[in-house]
């Protein structure tokens, strides 16, 4: 087994090369097509420009993490509940006081 840090690899946060050309190859053809892609993209259906336009515009806007909320939910200390009748008054009432358990 190997414990401790390792010498080989890229360090944190350093970039991909390879991924930094492509991305650069990439905007490269679009800016050289702008007028040729937007000629195009106004002859889509509205279904397919929004399409288009959403997978372009995820190359141009950083995406976003999703939160996740990670409390568990609290549950009350005491409730009642109430049987009405049928013209809204409460005809009985119950209260209920939630069991603590010690693990």
């Amino acid at each position: 087994m190997f414990y401790g840090k390792r010498g080989a690899g890229r360090p944190q946060g350093a970039t991909n090369k390879v991924s930094e050309a492509v991305r650069s190859v990439i905007s490269d053809l679009l800016i050289e097509n702008a007028e040729q892609l937007t000629e195009r993209m106004s002859r889509l259906s509205d279904a397919d420009f929004i399409k288009c336009y959403a997978s372009l515009a995820r190359f141009v806007v950083p995406q976003q993490r999703a939160i996740i909320e990670s409390h568990e939910p609290k549950m009350p200390d005491r409730y009642s509940i109430a049987v009405l009748n049928g013209d809204g008054s409460v005809s009985t009432e119950y209260q209920y006081e939630r069991e603590r358990k010690n693990y």
